[in-house]
């Protein structure tokens, strides 16, 4: 059975941890987590739009123990090797035999590292996951927290948009680029449109030309509406534009349009 994110927790520090909670915002995903006492954070109190719990410690370790182990598996980003923070939550997922991906931003690309977690999330997590999102305060990785919340924003590129899409597409049971839609009536559009835009970018990518998409979507159709997930919710205005159908059938899918609110 497929893995699924049921909650994205966090310890609230400015950069990794923020980035978390910022993409399970956007996509809808519940959060959470601990958070130290008095909501400390690098850059003074942690916003209130995240909605942790505080710790009786001010301590950063003990919220940073507490999120592994009250989580089912955990991934750290950082940019370099782990050390400090990074490093003590990777020993206490090792301590508490949970499942812990460490992803170093400096060494993969981000056609990779969406790989590599996607992968993870199926091979070593259960099918129910709530995923502890920890690594690198901003102050140690200047543009972390966009990076992870959404491998910059605007870019079309978010491991949790991504894996998301992957999940909807598989309640049926298959990975086909065709998740369950709301009406027996709309699968004859969604088929015309994607497929059609499907082989435009298997055409842009054989022919080395650019587009909102990422090319990874050419592997196949399932890649695809993952990557095409990734850009509806991030370079929305874009992909509206240059993919007007497509952005359609998707508004329609997701009930919401995220062009509308970047305006």
């Amino acid at each position: 059975m497929p893995s699924r994110i049921t909650k994205i927790v966090s310890g609230g520090q400015a950069g990794a941890d923020q980035g978390g909670l910022d993409a399970a915002l956007y996509c809808s995903i519940p959060h959470g987590g601990w958070c130290p006492k008095g909501r400390k954070s690098e850059n003074g109190i942690i916003p209130a739009k995240y909605q942790l719990q505080e710790m009786p410690s001010p301590d950063y370790l003990v919220r940073t123990k507490a999120n592994v182990v009250d989580s089912d598996a955990t991934v750290i980003f950082t940019c370099g090797e782990l050390d400090g923070g990074s490093l003590k939550t990777a020993q206490f997922a090792i301590k508490f035999k949970k499942p812990y991906l460490h992803v170093n931003l400096d060494k993969r690309s981000r056609t990779e590292s969406i790989q590599a977690v996607v992968n993870w999330i199926q091979s070593s997590c259960p099918a129910e996951c709530i995923l502890n999102v920890a690594g690198s305060r901003g102050s140690k990785a200047p543009g972390i927290q966009q990076s992870v919340s959404a491998f910059d924003f605007h870019d079309g590129h978010n491991v949790v948009f991504h894996e998301f899409a992957h999940q909807l597409d598989e309640e049926d049971g298959s990975a086909n680029g065709a998740p369950v839609l709301p009406r027996r009536s709309m699968y004859g559009a969604w088929a015309r449109i994607l497929g059609a835009d499907y082989a435009e970018l298997v055409r842009d990518a054989e022919d080395g030309r650019s587009s909102v998409l990422d090319q990874y979507g050419a592997t196949n159709p399932a890649e695809f509406f993952a990557v095409a997930t990734e850009a509806f919710f991030e370079s929305s205005v874009k992909l509206r534009s240059r993919h007007p159908q497509l952005y359609a059938e998707l508004m329609l899918y997701y009930q919401q349009d995220p062009a509308a609110k970047s305006n």
